[in-house]
């Protein structure tokens, strides 16, 4: 008797662990495709949504049309220097099957991080994605050991300069050539990215 019960309470009970685990994957799969995380740039699955982004903003993104896009997205290389081949950090913003955008930074020295682009498909614009990226990519540069954060925008790219300031960025250096550099002091990050938004690459 007592070793039927058993049984008849063993069938039940992987029966209701069965639909736990299918509700869970239901909700995880829910969760995820109405949901932005950021994920680990994964090659085959970003290239081309990033290189579209690249057309979108051309202009405010790079500062010569010699620039490969293709190139720093292959080889995870800020330029065509071979000290840099594999050093490029890449996160992309994703909701489903839509890239949002994506944040791309490296470590230029010991001390000194750099972040290279920041960029937001105009179908996402103004909803604070770019400040979520923006944010977690100083966090990353943090965590790699950077003590100052620098980037370079155009002078006339008024709204992305808003956003560097807002988030704690100062102007310290221009170029005649239309350029403007900011820098960054990592110690005085006031938020941080929740860590249920941080995915790895799939």
């Amino acid at each position: 008797m007592n070793r039927h019960n058993n049984q008849s309470f063993m069938k039940k009970f992987g029966f209701v662990g069965g639909v736990i685990l299918l509700l869970g994957g239901a909700f995880y799969y829910y969760w995820v495709t109405t949901h932005p995380f950021i994920y680990t740039f994964n090659q085959k699955r970003d290239t081309q949504p990033i290189l579209e982004i690249f057309k979108q903003n051309w202009n405010w993104l790079v500062s010569s049309d010699d620039y490969d896009p293709a190139f720093t997205l292959k080889y995870l290389a800020p330029n065509n220097n071979r000290r840099y081949l594999g050093k490029l950090n890449i996160n992309v913003l994703r909701q489903g099957n839509d890239l949002i955008g994506f944040v791309a930074y490296y470590m230029k020295s010991q001390d000194l991080g750099f972040l290279l682009f920041l960029a937001v498909d105009n179908r996402f614009r103004r909803q604070k994605y770019g400040e979520l990226l923006l944010r977690y990519g100083l966090q990353q540069l943090t965590h790699l050991g950077a003590k100052k954060i620098r980037l370079v925008t155009r002078i006339t790219n008024i709204p992305a300069q808003t956003l560097y300031k807002r988030v704690g960025f100062y102007e310290f250096s221009r170029e005649p050539e239309g350029f403007i550099y900011f820098e960054y002091d990592p110690l005085k990050i006031t938020s941080q990215v929740p860590s249920q938004q941080v995915l790895p690459a799939s």
